[in-house]
């Protein structure tokens, strides 16, 4: 699985903040949730896979799950900043990607003209 980003992209003074009202257990679970988001792209809408991936039991879960889905600012799970910077670097990937298959045609294809000649 190609992951979508490889870091947290929220700066240090506003993760500071979202985290500061959480408990300890809270903060745990919150900062695993917004890993595999970052990673995946998405959380899945599924208790059970959430209280997995915040590793906190589903008891526990269903407990802190109102608190942490206040810290998401859309819905389902979703957090448009996060979004934006994938969509960003799928973009610049994709460019990088066009660019070096366009390097690798011209390289390969002059190499056989060359031995032609």
């Amino acid at each position: 699985m190609k992951h979508k980003l490889t870091i947290l992209p929220i700066p240090l003074p506003r993760w500071l903040e979202l985290i500061e009202t959480l408990t300890l257990a809270e903060r745990s679970a919150f900062t695993y949730l917004v890993a595999v988001y970052c990673r995946d792209g998405f959380l899945p809408n599924d208790d059970k896979v959430l209280a997995q991936i915040a590793r906190v039991s589903l008891r526990g879960w269903l407990k802190m799950r109102p608190r942490l889905a206040l810290k998401f600012p859309c819905e389902g799970w979703r957090w448009p900043e996060i979004d934006a910077t994938i969509a960003r670097r799928e973009k610049i990937s994709g460019k990088r990607s066009d660019a070096g298959a366009k390097g690798n045609f011209v390289r390969l294809h002059g190499m056989h003209n060359k031995r032609r000649a």
